[in-house]
């Protein structure tokens, strides 16, 4: 995965060589061109909430907005920045495919809130792909 800081000097033919995957993340309509003309395997959109762990030059998209710039995609998206437990549905009913978090699995009981986060994904995944008859 790479910040848009890191394309500059970053060699794409050698990752294609390697088989690697490319993550690339966008904040705003510009950093979204940049990363479309890479052709990355997923893209990551935030910060969609305030986040404590990194300093960031943009307000927070939302919900609305972050709907909005997940249509412009046909490859994977994850919402990073400020996405808690409480949030999750909200998002990945925007289009999320993934979350991204740091500070909603810190703290005590870290082993409990990440067995939510898996029982949340499962659900939304039953929800999106309801078992055929």
């Amino acid at each position: 995965h790479l910040g848009q800081e890191d394309l500059a000097t970053s060699e794409f033919e050698a990752i294609a060589s390697h088989g690697l995957r490319l993550g690339v993340s966008t904040h705003s309509y510009f950093e979204m061109g940049l990363a479309n003309a890479i052709k990355p395997s997923y893209v990551a959109i935030g910060p969609v909430f305030a986040t404590q762990t990194k300093e960031m030059s943009m307000a927070p998209l939302g919900i609305e907005r972050f709907r909005a710039w997940r249509k412009f995609w046909n490859c994977p998206v994850v919402a990073i920045g400020g996405v808690t437990l409480e949030k999750a549905d909200s998002i990945l009913e925007a289009g999320a495919d993934s979350i991204a978090v740091i500070s909603d699995v810190k703290g005590e009981r870290v082993d409990e809130r990440v067995e939510r986060w898996i029982e949340t994904f499962a659900l939304s995944n039953q929800r999106r792909c309801p078992p055929s008859d």
